[in-house]
């Protein structure tokens, strides 16, 4: 079978795609319309786009769920790389529509069983990357995934593992993670190198803005503001069961007296003392006092580079100024979602730090 040896401009000048077996083996540079690409903080990403069903290159040993893998360029570097893992087509439509997810998926179908009991002075990035280290080392298993940086601080508690358990390799890392004090932000780049942060991202100078008129580099918003959010007494509480079971307190007047008494509870399995979990309730307390607004921005590629200026994690000054709608703070990136239209318009919807429970809108029955 030939396969073509340069990329193949289909309308763009920017992008490129290439279709590679699961051992990195490029088979070809593939056309592609309609993409549409999405990076989330510690989270895999995905990418969709859709292919001509009467294309020379629409053929199953291109494109096969499972087996092959989707790299997508942009001016030349190499922005997205994930495995095919779903291909939806109909009689109806002479398009086949193409689901990729990043790097990191591949960690959702492993198991990690092993009995084993890290010590106390064992980082949780140091934990994540002997994890990802053993389920490579199987038979069939190398995802050719290095390892660059990984997060320093202790853990402070130890951390075990059961085989019995067979837990989910992505489950076990981002369980890892989800700690306020020695948790830390993670990735796999499309260049399959492990990464793990303290926090991922860095204050970036500059302003997302929206003015009235839209003549920001925000090109259209949408604002949503949460009552169901707010918590001014809360108890964080140890796992445990009867007497083992710790609570600590912390509590707001100030916030009590705007909203009236808004109870909550923080479970926590990591401190192991009343004081401790009372700094994990105080911690909670200044996020959850007043109520969430939670934005989401759409710029537009020609107003503003954001492909090349920011990245997840990064924190940036959010502005909108339009009438009733105010909103002014530094506010951390959690994802994006680009589009890429004719001509290689880009548009981009920026997802703001909104990771809250109660923040779906969702109502107490």
């Amino acid at each position: 079978m030939t396969v073509l040896l340069t990329p193949e401009i289909t309308g763009s000048t920017a992008y490129y795609m290439e279709v590679r077996d699961r051992g990195g083996r490029r088979l070809a540079y593939v056309p592609y319309m309609n993409i549409q690409q999405e990076d989330l903080l510690n989270k895999s990403g995905n990418m969709r786009f859709a292919i001509d069903r009467n294309d020379p290159k629409s053929t199953r040993y291109y494109f096969e769920e499972a087996t092959r893998e989707i790299w997508l360029y942009r001016q030349d570097k190499l922005i997205f790389a994930g495995p095919i893992w779903q291909i939806a087509s109909q009689s109806e439509n002479e398009s086949i529509e193409i689901t990729c997810n990043g790097l990191l998926s591949y960690f959702w179908f492993r198991i990690y069983d092993e009995d084993r009991l890290f010590a106390t002075d064992s980082s949780g990035g140091e934990i994540a990357q002997y994890v990802l280290n053993y389920t490579q080392s199987k038979p069939f298993g190398d995802l050719r995934v290095t390892y660059g940086s990984y997060v320093t601080t202790d853990m402070g508690y130890k951390v075990s593992s059961l085989k019995r358990d067979r837990k989910k390799v992505l489950t076990f890392i981002t369980e890892l993670s989800d700690n306020e004090v020695t948790g830390f932000d993670f990735e796999i780049t499309p260049q399959r190198v492990w990464n793990a942060y303290v926090q991922k991202g860095s204050t970036q100078p500059g302003l997302l803005e929206y003015t009235q008129g839209g003549d920001g580099n925000v090109t259209r918003y949408a604002v949503t503001r949460f009552g169901s959010t707010i918590m001014n007494d809360i108890g964080a509480r140890s796992e445990g069961g009867n007497e083992a079971v710790l609570i600590g307190y912390a509590s707001d007047d100030v916030s009590k007296a705007r909203y009236g008494l808004m109870e909550g509870t923080i479970e926590d399995t990591g401190a192991k003392t009343v004081a401790g979990l009372e700094t994990k309730a105080a911690f909670h307390l200044q996020e959850k006092k007043t109520a969430l607004s939670t934005p989401q921005l759409t710029i537009h590629g020609k107003r503003l580079d954001f492909l090349n200026t920011y990245k997840t994690g990064d924190t940036v000054r959010v502005r909108i100024d339009n009438g009733y709608d105010q909103y002014d703070k530094d506010t951390r990136i959690t994802g994006w979602q680009l589009t890429v239209g004719s001509n290689d318009q880009e548009s981009v919807n920026v997802y703001l730090d909104v990771d809250d429970e109660g923040a779906d809108g969702t109502v107490v029955e």
